[in-house]
């Protein structure tokens, strides 16, 4: 059973015609079906992401250069002020968790470590846990990673957490997520391997490992003391440089009111 959502009804209801959900999927809730309910989450991640984008120019144009990650405080810049507006992972992803769990979805939060670009691929050791994924099980068993708040070549549709699956993401683009140690962990057992998503951009092509996350949830309070290093530290690229991913979303030719991600926009 999910944790109440600091959400009200109403909250929820103004933010699924926020993003311009289908009307045929705004009254939906976790059903306990698992092909309904992963159809409605589907749906769900491209219309967030298309809607509201991942930026961090709270921390660069805000009197204070700080952000708050706090749900009700993204709630009123994003939702209630409707200017368009998004955040960085901390933001939009506790958010999500917020509107997942008032839906219905029993929802938590992992810790994700990174990779940094260079030349634009991600390469090198991975971080300390500076993201964040939301995962759900359903009721047939499956777990699915949805994250909402990566911005260029993150998800753009919930994953399942299986070896070695690729799924299309968008273009010639596909994703995956490989289950293995990191090259720096010492604990190699069966239980310590980690999920690491990669993405290539055609088939022919080398898969790059992008992050790296275990199925273990981390409080929401966890991330406060991580925001604190990712929107402050000078070390951390966000505070440094400004970030704008803007998701694009259209209809789909061969479905009734269904919807696709067909680029981005940066």
């Amino acid at each position: 059973m999910a944790v109440p959502s600091v959400f009200t009804e109403d909250q929820i209801t103004t933010y699924l015609r926020y993003i311009d959900l289908p009307e045929h999927l705004q009254a939906q809730r976790w059903s306990g079906e698992a092909s309904k309910d992963i159809y409605f989450l589907k749906q769900l991640h491209i219309h967030m992401i298309s809607a509201i984008p991942y930026e961090n120019l709270w921390l660069h144009y805000s009197p204070t250069h700080t952000n708050s990650i706090k749900p009700q405080d993204t709630y009123t810049n994003i939702v209630s002020n409707g200017r368009g507006r998004g955040g960085y992972c901390f933001q939009v992803s506790i958010f999500f968790n917020h509107i997942l769990r008032g839906l219905g979805f029993p929802a938590y939060l992992a810790p994700v470590r990174i990779r940094h670009r260079v030349d634009g691929i991600p390469q090198g050791d991975y971080s300390g846990w500076v993201h964040l994924v939301n995962l759900i099980t359903l009721t047939d068993g499956t777990n699915w990673a949805l994250d909402v708040g990566f911005g260029g070549d993150g998800a753009t549709a919930p994953v399942q957490l299986v070896h070695d699956r690729p799924q299309t993401n968008m273009g010639s683009q596909e994703i995956r997520l490989w289950h293995d140690w990191i090259p720096t962990q010492l604990h190699r057992t069966e239980e310590a391997k980690l999920w690491i998503y990669q993405y290539r951009n055609g088939v022919e092509q080398d898969w790059n490992s992008f992050f790296a996350f275990s199925e273990a949830e981390a409080m929401e309070t966890d991330f406060h003391n991580l925001n604190w290093y990712t929107g402050s530290h000078p070390e951390s690229f966000q505070t440094f440089t400004c970030i704008i991913v803007k998701f694009l979303r259209r209809p789909k030719l061969d479905a009734q009111g269904d919807h696709e991600i067909y680029g981005s926009a940066c």
